[in-house]
């Protein structure tokens, strides 16, 4: 049985939710200082996600205690903060055009020279 390439990479992402889910569980599944034995593998195998993804998120737990993702605040685009009056100081016959307007605005916020 031979699996699409395509099928091989896609990967799953947890939730906020899932990852303290998870580490909930690996913290009840310890027993004098270690985990049980086979207890990464059963977690992995009921989220469909890979071992290291467990491994990850225990070393998150163990040494911050905060297992939440880091996407949240650190993708997407960063937005550019315009001021209002600096764009109506731009005369409307250069606003109407929208490429002249976003280089005006970008040299007057200093982003080109």
């Amino acid at each position: 049985m031979h699996l699409n390439m395509k099928e091989q990479i896609r990967r799953k992402f947890l939730s906020n939710e899932e990852h303290k889910t998870v580490a909930h569980l690996l913290s009840q599944h310890i027993h004098e200082g270690r985990r049980k034995k086979g207890t990464r593998k059963l977690i992995a195998s009921m989220y469909s996600i890979s071992v290291s993804v467990i491994k990850r998120i225990w070393k998150r737990a163990k040494l911050t205690g905060d297992v939440s993702h880091r996407k949240t605040a650190n993708c997407g685009r960063k937005m550019i903060q315009l001021d209002h009056d600096q764009c109506r100081q731009i005369p409307l016959s250069k606003r109407s055009n929208f490429l002249i307007f976003v280089l005006l605005t970008f040299i007057l916020l200093g982003l080109i020279n």
